[in-house]
């Protein structure tokens, strides 16, 4: 199997981690086009961040989005990503199957 690599991209909202990321996925795909078997995939992990874009290959907001747990459990913004965040802790299979899944088409 080949070696994985990723990158983590944080910041706060609008300091321009959705269009680094679609910019790094082009520049990566472009310059690897014809000569490389390497594959690149965006993972969303902010639950607040719906209607990406691009495609994700997993994207959390499948699992649980903030406007649900808003709307639903009548918490706040807030209270609703830490909802988030601990619900993905509690199901974080559900993210290791996918990444697996991924890793597992391009050995």
């Amino acid at each position: 199997m080949s070696a994985v690599f990723g990158q983590i991209i944080i910041g706060p909202p609008g300091s321009g981690k959705t269009t680094y990321s679609a910019a790094i996925q082009d520049y990566f795909n472009k310059c690897t086009a014809g000569i490389s078997s390497r594959h690149v995939y965006i993972v969303n992990l902010d639950a607040a961040n719906v209607g990406m874009p691009y495609e994700c290959a997993i994207d959390l907001v499948d699992l649980i989005t903030v406007d649900d747990v808003c709307d639903n459990l009548n918490l706040g913004p807030n209270g609703s990503l830490m909802y988030c965040i601990e619900h993905i802790e509690k199901n974080i299979d559900w993210l290791l199957k996918r990444l697996e899944s991924l890793i597992a088409q391009h050995p």
